[in-house]
């Protein structure tokens, strides 16, 4: 895929996204634009448009994208790379920053460097790494195993 833009306010802007996840069933969804830490809005009739009705958590695109009165809206898809959508049951390593840890909870979440669906983190992952607490804004390397109900965090490395 090309290099392309970033978002633009009040007009579109062709970026590459990473789809963070699509529900047919509701007819939405949402994609991550590359160097954005929000998600883009992605309706159904835009999947429509180029002739498709779902897309695969973690797939590629470039798509248009505005800035509009609710947020991030994609409004045009030009090239859907499916093959960058991660396997269920992969591992890989993935570096990202803490979103929040909840410790009364026990788990919290981390977004993604690469873009892409927020990774699950427990409590015994944090524990296994020496049981230091994670604060939102800490840098941390994890492995991941993408599941069927998203990436969960099995190893963890606090970063410097």
């Amino acid at each position: 895929m090309q290099e392309h833009g970033e978002v633009s306010p009040g007009g579109n802007s062709s970026v590459v996204a990473t789809i963070k996840w699509f529900n047919v069933a509701k007819g939405f969804g949402f994609a991550v634009p590359d160097g954005q830490n929000r998600d883009a809005f992605l309706h159904a009739s835009v999947l429509e448009a180029v002739g498709r009705t779902e897309l695969p958590e973690g797939c590629r695109v470039v798509c248009d994208v505005v800035e509009g009165p609710r947020g991030l809206q994609i409004t045009a898809i030009h090239d859907v790379d499916a093959e960058a959508a991660p396997v269920v049951g992969e591992v890989s390593q993935i570096e990202g920053t803490v979103k929040f840890f909840n410790n009364q909870k026990g788990f919290g979440f981390v977004i993604p460097d690469g873009g892409g669906r927020d990774i699950f983190i427990h409590a015994r992952v944090i524990e296994g790494a020496g049981g230091e607490q994670l604060s939102a804004g800490q840098r941390v390397r994890m492995t991941v195993r993408h599941g069927a109900r998203g990436p969960l965090a099995e190893g963890l490395d606090i970063l410097p």
